[in-house]
């Protein structure tokens, strides 16, 4: 009777021990599985692009925030799921996610444009190395003759020839000018994604109130609905530095034919020329 009961007790005992590593060894496995991740530590974007970075396996809450180089990155769409990160500047930055104390970090790293006119520059001058001949311009040049009799001095009128480079039209003749022809200033190259504003030096309070409505700061970060470009109108001789205090949208100001990206450069180059009394 007494080994009976022994025998009962030891099978119980071990039914208990494997049913209960049958119930909690699939749970503990599914819990390892699901841990928050974000879904890259090390994120590179160009300037004017944005990508999705992806908090995986999350259902709580998060706070996202740039813990580091805020002026080359914002956040837009923060979701527990992730997050939207825009390139401002080429720079490095650091972008984090914090559930509770835990706190997940990437590395963002924004880089420039590359320019058209320098790709196309590349490309010319690699048709070049590569043994192709230089493409004639057909652009006779000038050559002075003096009529019989005539003075090799100021007095002298010359008379163009057009020697034709090889490959050039024959045709085509070139007067010469006594005085080069002033060549057009190029114009400052804006982006056309930015909201140009023009200032004419009155009204700076309205200004400044238009520039900062497209870029303010929320839960410790900047959020830039829209970057401002100002183009300070000929004339203007006196602006004040709170024009454009707190103004986080304003990307550029183009004054006296010369773009600047920083308001520092600028009034440092409109005080050299407008000095204050």
């Amino acid at each position: 009777m007494r080994k009976s009961r022994k025998m009962l007790a030891i099978l119980l005992s071990l039914s208990m021990v494997v049913g209960g590593a049958a119930l909690t060894s699939p749970a503990s496995a599914d819990a390892a599985k699901k841990k928050a991740a974000l879904s890259a530590k090390n994120l590179t974007v160009k300037v004017g692009q944005s990508k999705k970075l992806k908090l995986k396996n999350n259902k709580k809450k998060v706070t996202w925030s740039v813990t580091s180089g805020k002026k080359y990155v914002t956040l837009k769409a923060k979701k527990k799921t992730g997050v939207t990160v825009s390139g401002k500047k080429a720079g490095k930055a650091k972008v984090q996610a914090k559930i509770g104390k835990k706190k997940y970090i990437c590395t963002v790293t924004v880089k420039a444009k590359k320019d058209k006119k320098d790709n196309n520059s590349n490309s010319s001058n690699s048709n070049n190395s590569n043994g192709s001949s230089p493409i004639p311009t057909g652009q006779p040049t000038a050559t002075a003759t003096v009529a019989p009799g005539g003075n090799t001095g100021a007095t002298g009128q010359p008379t163009a020839t057009a020697t034709v480079a090889p490959g050039g039209n024959a045709g085509v003749t070139q007067k010469s000018d006594a005085t080069a022809e002033p060549t057009e200033t190029p114009k400052p190259t804006i982006n056309p994604e930015y909201l140009v504003l023009e200032y004419d030096g009155t009204n700076a309070t309205e200004l400044n109130k238009e520039i900062r409505k497209y870029g303010y700061p929320k839960d410790d970060i900047t959020i830039i609905d829209r970057y401002v470009h100002v183009v300070v109108k000929d004339g203007v001789t006196k602006i004040e530095r709170e024009t454009f205090w707190g103004c986080r949208s304003l990307a550029s100001i183009t004054w006296n034919g010369t773009t600047y990206s920083s308001i520092s450069d600028f009034f440092i180059a409109f005080g050299e020329k407008y000095p204050r009394q």
